[in-house]
């Protein structure tokens, strides 16, 4: 799944479509791919998947398939790929399983495809957006209950209604970086009875109580926040048969939910976290914060319980990271080449060598670069960070509790430090001097 043009995808088109010769690209590999060679390309100013032959797929399966076959591209050639889909779709989008295109999935190449354009000085993105946005509309993209459609089925050319908030939330938390005019105004309805908020405590409640919440406030009248709705909901939502209850939870939801709730800067994310945190067996491993995998959707009181491993690794730690609004401040305001040939960087510091990087910070007006380490583990390591690009000038330097010393660089000149580091935080300070300059 998601290698574009591979036999298997050809062969699969084939049966659907009866098109032979047909470029097919799957989504859910190739648009995150797509995103994150071309996020590092932004963030580092660096070609290294732009050259030829960058992306290499290997494809041999032992007892099936053609034979070994490898498929090469670059990041111009698989984004090519892409539109290639967006175009043969009329622009709803790229599929990610075969006859399935999902909004949510369709949202990482588009980004790419913007970052991309501000670094080559292109318009791939500003010419598709207007013409995915009238696909959407045609389709409809806001349904019943103001979710989006689950998926949209190429060959049937029908939408699948939404039974949950889960690709909603996701493809909010990707889709507010381009359009969140359209994305903010919608959270009340969208949120509606999943996100509940009585006497302080913030709930994300299974799918099945969700929907009896909305369709008693949206058809009998019930007031969303009153808590008697709330407990009435519960109620009912006991009283489903229980295999109409009983649905194995395989959406990523509570992660996603979170993500949503942190693009969009909402308050109920600190209940969220606080709920997981206390909840939710978070786990501390090697340095890392997880928490642990929990096949059951939720307990006897219909309190969250469900984990999966993309909740549990990723999504809730990139919620607790990101600032609000962070995708559209990166689309509004990506880095450039000329941003970050004038700005001073870090180098030979890297996680392999067992300590955390809390703070990394260049004021321009100050001319200051900081950063913060400690070891994960509390033991004693000593690490080397050498920072780069530095103008050409006199700088105070000062590491931890040691005395500020000068060191005077000329153009292109590195500074390497020696750092001692254990388990308290070591601030790693370097600072233009000025007349008149301290530093305490």
């Amino acid at each position: 799944m998601g290698r574009p043009n591979s036999a298997r995808e050809h062969h699969v088109r084939s049966i659907l479509r009866g098109a032979p010769g047909e470029t097919y690209a799957m989504l859910r590999y190739s648009g995150h791919l797509l995103l994150m060679v071309s996020l590092y390309a932004m963030l580092f100013d660096d070609d290294e998947f732009e050259k030829e032959d960058s992306l290499v797929f290997n494809w041999n399966p032992m007892f099936w398939g053609m034979g070994p076959e490898r498929f090469t591209y670059n990041t111009k050639s698989l984004q090519d790929a892409i539109m290639t889909e967006m175009e043969r779709n009329k622009y709803v989008g790229v599929c990610c399983e075969p006859n399935m295109v999902f909004v949510v999935c369709n949202q990482f190449p588009i980004i790419a495809m913007h970052y991309n354009d501000i670094r080559h000085g292109t318009t791939v993105a500003d010419e598709l957006l207007p013409k995915y946005v009238a696909a959407w509309e045609k389709k409809g993209m806001v349904g019943s209950g103001s979710l989006y459609p689950d998926a949209w089925l190429e060959q049937q050319d029908v939408t699948m209604a939404a039974k949950d908030p889960a690709f909603t939330a996701w493809a909010n938390a990707w889709m507010h970086a381009w359009r969140s005019d359209f994305v903010v105004p919608l959270y009340e309805k969208q949120s509606l009875g999943y996100i509940t908020n009585f006497d302080g405590e913030i709930q994300l409640n299974p799918h099945e109580l969700g929907n009896i919440f909305r369709e008693m406030v949206g058809t009998e009248g019930a007031a969303a926040d009153n808590k008697d709705t709330y407990r009435e909901a519960i109620r009912r939502t006991k009283d489903l048969p229980k295999k109409a209850k009983m649905v194995p939870y395989t959406k990523p939801t509570f992660g996603v939910i979170a993500q949503w709730l942190s693009e969009l800067g909402r308050s109920e994310l600190d209940g969220l976290l606080k709920y997981a945190d206390e909840h939710l067996q978070p786990t501390w491993e090697k340095g890392g914060l997880y928490y642990e995998r929990n096949d059951e959707p939720y307990d006897e009181d219909l309190r969250w319980t469900h984990m999966d491993p993309f909740s549990g690794n990723g999504c809730i730690g990139y919620a607790r990271l990101n600032v609000a609004g962070g995708q559209k401040k990166m689309w509004e305001a990506p880095w450039t080449a000329a941003t970050l040939q004038k700005r001073p960087w870090v180098d030979g510091v890297d996680l392999g060598q067992g300590v955390d990087f809390v703070r990394a910070i260049f004021d321009e007006e100050a001319k200051l670069v900081l950063l913060t380490v400690r070891s994960w583990d509390g033991s004693k390591k000593s690490i080397r960070p050498v920072v780069k690009n530095l103008p050409a000038g006199t700088y105070l330097v000062k590491v931890g509790a040691e005395e500020a010393r000068r060191e005077k660089l000329g153009s292109g000149d590195e500074l390497a430090l020696d750092v001692e580091v254990g388990g308290e935080e070591v601030d790693v300070v370097v600072r233009l001097r000025h007349s008149l300059d301290m530093m305490s």
